[in-house]
């Protein structure tokens, strides 16, 4: 069995450099220890056969999920410390991105509103308005995704 593509074996030393990143960035955060196993775990995963970029892109999104959903100023070093050394991973705003778009996409975005909505409006992220039309968005997610268990039931 031949061995990775020259493009996953760069993609996967740019990913473990920002695990590094990530374990220097939460040095003696309350989360340190969970989330430097976790990147420790997706690293010896990426060694592991099949190796394919869409493996790997799992592999990121995994990791980047908390990156992208916490807040602070070891989030900001992070990703500071990311873009100083020109790794192709950038910071997504979920809450900006569904606001833009005007819905809620996935299973995965309705997760980061509903655990951030609140918080995002108190700290001053997103304006009273803006937390409205996001509330309304989280309802019609829900109320799409009721029916399709509706209409998908035996």
């Amino acid at each position: 069995m031949p061995g990775p593509s020259a493009k996953y074996v760069e993609r996967a030393g740019q990913f473990g450099r920002a695990v590094e990143i990530g374990a220097q960035a939460l040095s003696g955060h309350p989360e340190d220890g969970d989330m430097i196993e976790f990147g420790e775990e997706l690293t010896e995963l990426m060694q592991q056969p099949p190796q394919t970029l869409a493996g790997l892109r799992h592999l990121e999104t995994a990791f980047f999920t908390y990156w992208n959903e916490a807040t602070g100023p070891h989030v900001d070093r992070f990703w500071e410390q990311v873009a100083a050394e020109g790794l192709p991973f950038e910071r997504k705003d979920v809450l900006g991105d569904v606001l833009r778009r005007g819905r809620i996409s996935n299973a995965g975005e309705h997760e980061v509103v509903v655990d951030h909505l609140v918080v995002a409006e108190q700290e001053g992220r997103i304006t009273a308005d803006e937390a409205a039309r996001l509330s309304t968005y989280i309802g019609h997610y829900e109320n799409r995704a009721s029916r399709r268990t509706r209409h998908s039931a035996p």
